[in-house]
């Protein structure tokens, strides 16, 4: 005898509460999106829920690790640059012995650093207690979907890391798949809010349909309810073509999707880019990011010693980003949006090598602010080591506000002496004479 499910109705709201259906006033031609860098230029963004898709066996597991283990260094992958932060990886089909064995030969493969990686990478292993993080219950009639205590766990240690790994929904989710109204309140309700609440993105293993597999995914990288694709903002799919490997973008929220990514199989059994992703292209790629953070060091060491302070944020409309390149010297290659994040992966080379430093300061209004500091190493009392007549000040010395409506890029005179301030010498922001130069030149 077939079984009818009742589902939930949202009530109307009360009088005295927030409505449900909020009305958007249009004014289009103010109409603005501001959003948050992509952990993987154009694959993965940040503060949604990325769907990586591939049938039993072709290697998704060991992509995932090679994606998150180049975002722990920070380095670029198949030409992309990588914003580098902490990864969490949360294994609920292979053990993390399993893990740790597949993130020794990417790094080897890649020539990654292991340092960077036990710094920036940590493993949660649910392999051992079966824990899934939703499941489905029926009280009286009602089908609903339950976060289960492995779920609260993830959300407790989510906090500070910029991407969330988790292999794999078929194991994650304990539910049907086929129930567009569960599949739904999984990725919408409860992945994509936990990305927003701490700021990352989220990359979701889910597995093809054996039919769909035979035929090279046909666009439809999934398996159940349609609800997976549409509840996901991102979407990749790890597919066979013409014999070979590639790894496509089946959906993107914004833009075009990116081009398809041939892959091959290493001597070691770590999946690459084809064509590879060492010897010289990595060392083209660590030439490329020392030039970067040599020419941003100098950027910033000339704004400081000019009294112009350097805001830390990385997105709204007052971003570092906005000030320093409306600055003379800022490097060209860095201008546009689309180098946004081969920016800030020349920020964080900067901040990890301590070059550059976050510092508090109060503003004339006695505000609590942060700004970039090249003081690195330095007590928070030190005098700033800046060239004769640029001005010395702590971190709990506030430089004035610049002049009402004057833009950062317009604050180019020392504040006291009304001289506009020489740069630094090489020897003081901690690089060679060749790489000073470079930076001054724009390279």
């Amino acid at each position: 005898m077939s079984r009818t499910t009742v589902y939930e109705v949202q009530q109307a709201p009360a009088a005295d509460t927030a409505p449900l259906l909020r009305r958007v006033p249009l004014n289009l031609a103010e109409a603005h999106v501001e959003m948050p860098p992509d952990v993987v230029q154009d694959l993965v963004p940040s503060r949604v829920v990325t769907l990586l898709g591939a049938h039993g066996g072709a290697g998704k597991s060991l992509l995932k690790l090679v994606l998150g283990l180049h975002v722990a260094c920070g380095r670029p992958w198949a030409g992309l640059p990588t914003r580098q932060c902490r990864v969490l990886d949360v294994t609920l089909e292979d053990t993390g012995d399993v893990e740790r064995v597949r993130m020794r030969r990417v790094a080897a493969t890649y020539g990654l650093p292991l340092a960077e990686i036990e710094r920036n990478f940590e493993i949660l292993d649910g392999t051992e207690s079966g824990a899934a993080l939703a499941t489905e219950i029926g009280q009286d009639g009602v089908r609903r979907l339950l976060p289960l205590a492995a779920f609260e766990e993830l959300r407790s240690a989510a906090p500070g890391f910029g991407l969330i790994l988790i292999d794999g929904a078929s194991d994650a989710y304990d539910a049907d798949e086929n129930s567009r109204r569960q599949v739904r309140a999984f990725m919408r309700g409860m992945l994509t809010r936990l990305a927003v609440e701490v700021s990352a993105g989220v990359l979701l293993l889910v597995h093809i349909d054996k039919a769909l597999a035979r035929s090279g995914g046909g666009g439809e990288s999934y398996s159940g309810s349609s609800a997976w694709h549409n509840s996901a903002r991102s979407r990749l799919a790890l597919v066979e073509a013409s014999g070979r490997l590639e790894l496509r973008q089946e959906k993107r929220q914004f833009g075009k999707p990116a081009d398809p990514i041939p892959l091959q199989w290493s001597g070691d059994g770590v999946l690459m880019p084809v064509g590879g992703d060492s010897g010289s292209r990595l060392a083209a790629a660590a030439i490329t990011a020392d030039a970067d953070a040599a020419a941003l060091l100098v950027v910033i060491a000339d704004a400081e010693a000019k009294g112009i302070m350097v805001p830390v944020g990385r997105t709204g409309p007052a971003t570092t980003w906005h000030c320093l390149s409306t600055l003379p010297g800022f490097p060209d290659a860095l201008r546009e949006k689309s180098a946004r994040l081969r920016f800030l992966a020349g920020l964080d080379l900067l901040q990890a090598r301590g070059r550059i430093v976050r510092e508090t300061y109060k503003d004339h209004r006695r505000h609590h602010k942060e700004r970039w500091s090249t003081r690195a190493g330095t007590g928070a009392d030190a005098p700033v080591d800046a060239p004769e007549g640029a001005r010395h000040t702590s971190p709990h010395t506030p430089l004035p506000e610049p002049a009402q409506g004057r833009r950062c890029a317009d604050s180019g005179v020392a504040p006291e002496s009304g001289t506009r301030a020489n740069p630094r010498k090489p020897e003081q922001l901690g690089c060679s004479a060749a790489d000073y130069v470079a930076a001054r030149e724009g390279a």
